[in-house]
């Protein structure tokens, strides 16, 4: 067993050395520029040759933080957490790393903005924030507090959501997931 590496951290790199044989030639990129980009990389509309789904590809750079964002996220699939956002294959090409996750619409940061000053009602911010409620509960149930959440870490799919049955905020709408876990770390590695 590699140093340092739990059950599931293992599987987790086995998956992962089994999975970078694959790499670009499952994806197929929309464009050559970036939809997004962070501290440690960029982000890639593609489409998904088997599926034929739309995913975002993240490259990162092999020294990121993008092995423990895998590592992390790979910990928690068994789990079905719906408001964390979860790799679906990753590999890795000219010293980077790729992390392919669902592909979100938009982030909580750009949708404030498009929204040109107006306000979220009631129903618009009661979903939103009780399903980033939900993923920071879920990170805190298997020891993996997140160290820096923001705005641009909130991701967001679909539309609005109404109140028109009286449930505000817990009808169809907006689907919202915590993203980037680079910097979560477990809390029983500190003792």
């Amino acid at each position: 067993m590699e140093a340092g590496l739990t059950a599931p951290g293992l599987t987790a790199l086995i998956v992962f050395r089994m999975a970078a044989l694959q790499g670009w030639s499952r994806y197929k990129p929309f464009t050559k520029r970036a939809c997004g980009a962070g501290t440690y990389g960029t982000v890639l509309l593609c489409e998904d040759k088997v599926t034929g789904e739309r995913v975002a590809v993240k490259c990162s750079p092999t020294g990121s933080s993008a092995l423990s964002e895998y590592l992390v996220t790979s910990a928690l699939m068994p789990h079905g957490c719906p408001n964390l956002l979860q790799v679906l294959h990753c590999f890795t090409s000219e010293d980077k790393m790729h992390l392919v996750f669902k592909y979100m619409q938009t982030n909580l940061h750009a949708l404030t903005i498009a929204r040109a000053g107006c306000l979220f009602s009631w129903p618009e911010a009661d979903c939103i924030i009780r399903q980033i409620a939900a993923g920071i509960q879920q990170l805190h149930t298997f020891g993996l507090p997140r160290g820096d959440l923001s705005d641009t870490n909130i991701l967001i799919s679909g539309s609005a959501p109404s109140d028109s049955d009286g449930q505000a905020g817990l009808t169809a709408g907006w689907e919202v997931r915590v993203a980037d876990y680079g910097s979560a770390f477990s809390l029983t590695s500190l003792f």
